[in-house]
């Protein structure tokens, strides 16, 4: 079974994935490359409930997308994505999985949980790392904690 980490690689994944997710949110993209914009629009689907909770329909390679339209250079890979979304659920406690089926589907429907509005992204950001730090120092006790990636 391979071990879960909470890792410098695997917080800098996953904090990049929310980053991307609220630019795309908040409508803030970069439209230079705006043909590549409009053609993932219809494809994650985005709607707030309240200013801190988000509801996303995607599938992992939109979201692949996603990443290369913020920084081309540090595209996630869908592994890297899905692992990303499972520390929001499991550690961060943040996301709440609304899929009806899980194993296997490409199909992701789930609800983002902000600690603070939709528009604050940089101290949702910075409160991200503080919650993964506060969080990854109670994980010593159980021996899961990887220390790479």
């Amino acid at each position: 079974m391979a071990r879960i980490s909470y890792g410098l690689q695997v917080q800098k994944r996953a904090k990049r994935l929310l980053q991307s997710l609220l630019i795309y949110a908040n409508d803030e993209l970069d439209m230079s490359n705006e043909a590549v914009v409009d053609a993932i629009r219809p494809s994650i689907k985005i709607s707030w409930l309240t200013e801190k909770r988000l509801v996303i329909r995607t599938k992992v390679r939109f979201l692949q997308e996603l990443t290369g339209l913020i920084d081309d250079k540090s595209i996630l890979k869908p592994e890297q994505i899905k692992e990303a979304l499972k520390r929001f659920t499991d550690f961060l406690e943040i996301l709440e999985d609304n899929r009806t089926a899980k194993g296997g589907s490409e199909n992701w429907h789930f609800t983002l949980n902000l600690w603070y509005s939709r528009w604050e992204t940089e101290a949702n950001l910075q409160q991200f790392d503080k919650e993964w730090e506060r969080r990854k120092g109670g994980q010593g006790d159980k021996g899961t904690r990887g220390q790479g990636d």
